[in-house]
């Protein structure tokens, strides 16, 4: 083969023969099938596990039996909603064959095309009750990719008198308008009717949803839900609105108040049955009814979970419109779920919330591969107050990147055919089904929420997430791992307060910001110092674990080398942790110890457990061990009391 080198004139009048040896293409096609085709047999996925009980079990003492035991410890995940994930997927865990997108019960999606040609539609909230700004962000929100429009109105958010200034420099027959306006959901529904009539706009051009959401709205506010109003209104419109639906069923209520995913599909799939019924029961045909509704879903970091929830959801809604004697349009998606899904405010952090950026753009990509019709990315500062120009700009832009340069539409359902996510949306749409009928079972949804059976369920399911939280087994970067004790906050108007008095809105990083305000307040910024003993090597690695141990918590941490020169700079500090390997501390820790409390420390910990010095380091002064699994937030509450930081 000639390859003529052009490294100077001279050089190029030459050609350099390079000898390449021909590839033998037949046998490397033969050899890729063979790889391509070949899946774990029995025999590998026995020589496998062999190679895992030899990590699992390296003293070759345990039994058959505890190696069973130690696999699911060590190698299985049991998620909040009670699915075990495994460590692996083969042939074994394969589903029946699911069918294609667009087909019923729409586990692929609503249609068989998908977001290919068009991408999702891109929706925006917008909810600042200064009218000016609102209106400017609106149009530059729809200049920038934006395609429809979700709007906050009443008392929380734009006021209804000022719809029509918001929307003023709106084409209202190219965008679609959701509203959301809590108890005043009829009432801004007819403004939005007046706005349409005053353009000279005919019914059919227009789109959007009147946000009706009577039972998400009690449950909010603690108030009992009224649905006749609301049902009334939505039969005198549904016909005249052939692209506008009434009611919304707003699973961030759930979600926000700690819901696990199985617990906000049942609660949907619940409230939404009980819309559908009452339009039914006054009047509407059934496939008009299911026509009416739409569902809000939220979007977390955890996209395999997020796909799986919104493949669940359309399988489950699909289900009820079955049993319903609803019509399902395999051509057309009729009756299948319509998704509006929202990145999680709940897993927004208030710390470091560059880090949302990540968040929502992970959350963004679950919800387009998930099969979402509208994505709502929520702007990095949402959680802190009302979201500037610049942020509202890069959550439009994350739809944008997905949509246009990352191409995550052009494929419909790309997680279809996977083992794992195929098992996982099973398993989710099953408990999720299991718990929707018990719901069903004792009155619905309404009935639950009235006798207090919602909030129970879901207080328990947010309080096991924070324990788990608390104790770092679920990390939130930047909060509990990797904090930046210098970062300076970002500052932002402060939204609307809304009154709740009904179901809570959590965010899974208050606990820790609690304590960051609480350090960031203190007259006397707190300090650790981390007294490292022998060599970098010994010592740096739990340096680091208590670095970010302590700063999570707001504690500035300081590492200073334990020696004789050095000593002078604990005298009297406040809070000192010793920080090295095991084999340091049962030489000198005992020492060590006693030299920190002869020289006044206030406070002396360990990083570490002590082992059998554990009795010995307390009377030399330690008095908290920072060990893995040990309850952050706890701990750090306690050492900010003892330090006299004010809560």
């Amino acid at each position: 083969m000639r390859l003529p080198c052009v490294l100077s004139p001279a050089q190029s009048r030459r050609p350099v023969r390079f000898r390449v040896p021909r590839p033998q293409y037949s046998e490397a096609m033969d050899l890729a099938d063979e790889v391509l085709t070949t899946d774990l047999n029995p025999p590998a996925l026995e020589q496998w596990r062999a190679l895992v009980n030899k990590v699992l079990d390296r003293t070759g003492s345990l039994d058959a039996s505890a190696l069973d035991v130690a696999f699911v410890r060590k190698l299985t995940t049991v998620t909040d909603s009670g699915i075990s994930l495994q460590p692996l997927y083969t042939h074994a865990d394969e589903l029946s064959q699911a069918p294609t997108p667009g087909s019923v019960p729409f586990t692929r999606g609503a249609s068989a095309a998908g977001a290919v040609v068009a991408g999702w539609d891109v929706r925006a909230l917008h909810g600042d009750p200064d009218t000016d700004l609102t209106a400017t962000q609106i149009l530059a929100d729809l200049e920038g990719g934006v395609t429809s429009l979700w709007i906050k109105a009443g008392a929380y958010g734009v006021g209804l008198g000022d719809l029509s200034k918001v929307l003023e420099p709106v084409l209202l027959d190219l965008a679609a308008v959701v509203l959301d306006a809590a108890d005043e959901g009829i009432e801004a529904a007819r403004i939005l009717e007046d706005i349409w009539a005053t353009r000279g706009l005919e019914p059919e051009q227009v789109s959007g949803n009147f946000g009706l959401d009577p039972i998400g709205t009690a449950a909010r506010t603690g108030n009992n839900p009224d649905l006749i109003p609301c049902v009334g209104f939505a039969l005198a419109t549904s016909q005249r609105y052939p692209n506008v639906r009434n009611f919304v069923v707003d699973g961030l209520v759930l979600h926000e108040a700690g819901a696990t995913d199985v617990q906000e599909l049942a609660g949907i799939i619940a409230i939404g049955t009980q819309y559908v019924r009452a339009l039914v029961d006054a009047g509407l045909p059934v496939d008009q009814a299911f026509d009416q509704v739409e569902f809000r879903i939220a979007a977390t970091a955890d996209q395999f979970a997020t796909i799986a929830k919104l493949r669940a959801a359309r399988r489950l809604w699909s289900r009820v419109a079955q049993v319903s004697g609803a019509h399902q349009d395999q051509v057309s998606g009729a009756c299948a779920m319509k998704q509006h899904v929202v990145t999680s405010w709940a897993m927004l952090s208030r710390r470091d919330p560059w880090v949302n950026l990540l968040r929502g753009t992970v959350a963004g990509f679950a919800a387009g591969v998930g099969g979402a019709h509208s994505v709502t990315v929520l702007p990095f500062d949402a959680a802190i107050g009302l979201p500037d120009a610049m942020s509202r700009r890069l959550a439009r832009n994350t739809s944008a990147l997905l949509i246009e340069e990352s191409h995550v539409g052009r494929v419909v359902d790309p997680a279809g055919g996977s083992w794992f996510v195929e098992s996982l949306t099973d398993q989710t749409a099953q408990l999720a089904w299991t718990l929707f009928t018990q719901i069903e079972s004792r009155g619905g949804f309404s009935a639950e929420l009235a006798a207090g059976r919602i909030a129970t369920d879901l207080a328990h399911a947010s309080t096991q997430r924070q324990v788990r939280i608390a104790h770092r087994k679920d990390a939130l970067t930047g909060v509990s791992e990797f904090p930046n004790v210098y970062e300076v906050p970002v500052v932002r108007e402060p939204a609307p307060a809304v009154e709740i008095a009904g179901l809570p809105r959590i965010r899974y990083a208050q606990s820790f910001e609690v304590l960051r305000d609480r350090a960031d307040a203190a007259p006397k910024t707190p300090v650790v110092l981390l007294a490292a003993l022998g060599e970098v090597s010994d010592y740096t690695a739990r340096t680091t674990f208590a670095k970010n141990f302590y700063e999570s918590g707001g504690i500035r941490a300081e590492v200073v080398e334990l020696t004789a020169q050095n000593l002078s700079r604990f005298e009297n500090a406040d809070l000192v942790c010793l920080c090295s390997s095991d084999e340091i501390y049962s030489q000198e820790g005992l020492t060590d110890a006693a030299l920190l409390t002869d020289a006044g420390v206030g406070q002396i910990h360990l990083a570490g457990s002590g082992g059998e010095l554990t009795s010995e380091l307390n009377q030399a002064g330690v008095n908290t061990f920072i060990t893995m699994g040990i309850d952050v937030v706890a701990t750090l509450t306690q050492t900010l009391d003892s330090l006299g930081v004010q809560a």
